[in-house]
C-alpha cells in the first residue's frame, strides 16, 4: 500500500472487476481476481506483489499401462497452466531418458490456461465432446483453440445417441473445418460398469458392441496420426 500512488492503471486494465479504490489505494479482491497477472504488469511503481503458492503435489505411478504422471490439487484450490506445464514437463523428461516415442496428455474441459497449457507443443489432440448444446458449444471453441494453434485434430463423438438433431449438428460442424470423426461410441451402462471394477471397458467385455466400436475408434485414431506425421515429415 505505501507504493501506491492511486493512479488507477491498475484497475483501469483489469477485465475481471477485481480492483477497486480504498482508503486512498486500490485494493485487489481476491475472490474476483483471476490471476492474469496484468495488474503486476500495468503498475509502475511496483505497489502489486506476485507472490506464489503451493496448489498441488505432483505425483509419478506405475501403472500396468505404463509410467503416469498427474497431479493431486489441494483442497479449494484451482487447476493452472503452470501445474499443467510443469507434469507436463516431467512427463517429456521421462519420455527423452527412456526413449519413449509417444506421450499421451489427458486435457482438461474448456478453454482456460490449463487447455492451453495441454495444447502447447502437441502435434496431435483428439476432441471428445457429446451431441448437447452445451457439448457442441464447447467443441466449436476448442476447435477455434485448436486452430490458433495450428495443432492437427480429429474427433471422438461420446455417447453419440443421445439426441439425433445436434449429432447431424456435430458432423456438419466436423465437415465443414475438415476434422475428421474417427469414431462414434454409443451411451451405455457398461462404461460405469467397467470404471466400477477398475477396467477399461475393453478389457471388462470385450465382446461388446461398445467394446467393437471403441476399438475401431482407436485404429482410426491411430491410422490418421500415422498419416499426419508422414505428411509433416515429408513438408
Amino acid at each position: 500500500p505505501e507504493k501506491c500512488h492511486a493512479c488507477g492503471a491498475c484497475a483501469t486494465q483489469c477485465r475481471f472487476d477485481a480492483i477497486h479504490p480504498h482508503a486512498g489505494v486500490y485494493q485487489i479482491d481476491p475472490l474476483s481476481c483471476e490471476g492474469c497477472k496484468r495488474c503486476v504488469q500495468t503498475c509502475r511503481f511496483g505497489a502489486i506483489l506476485w507472490e506464489e503458492r503451493n496448489c498441488g503435489t505432483w505425483l509419478e505411478s506405475s501403472t500396468r499401462q505404463g509410467t503416469l504422471f498427474h497431479a493431486r490439487l489441494d483442497p479449494g484450490a484451482e487447476n493452472s497452466g503452470k501445474l499443467v506445464s510443469l507434469v507436463r514437463e516431467k512427463a517429456r523428461e521421462r519420455a527423452i531418458q527412456e526413449k519413449i516415442p509417444v506421450i499421451l496428455m489427458d486435457g482438461p474441459p474448456g478453454i482456460g490456461c490449463p487447455a492451453i497449457a495441454s495444447l502447447t507443443g502437441v502435434h496431435y489432440a483428439l476432441l471428445v465432446t457429446e451431441p448437447t448444446p452445451a457439448g457442441h458449444h464447447d467443441l466449436m471453441r476448442i476447435l477455434e483453440l485448436v486452430k490458433h494453434f495450428q495443432v492437427h485434430a480429429s474427433l471422438l463423438l461420446n455417447k453419440a445417441d443421445l439426441d439425433d438433431r445436434y449429432r447431424q449438428k456435430i458432423q456438419e460442424a466436423m465437415a465443414e473445418n475438415h476434422v475428421p470423426i474417427v469414431g462414434e461410441i454409443p451411451f451405455s451402462p457398461l462404461f460405469s460398469e467397467a470404471q466400477f471394477h477398475g477396467q477399461s471397458i475393453i478389457e471388462a467385455f470385450p465382446d461388446a458392441e461398445e467394446s467393437q466400436h471403441l476399438r475401431a475408434a482407436i485404429k482410426n485414431w491411430l491410422r490418421i496420426i500415422s498419416e499426419s506425421q508422414h505428411q509433416r515429415s515429408i513438408s
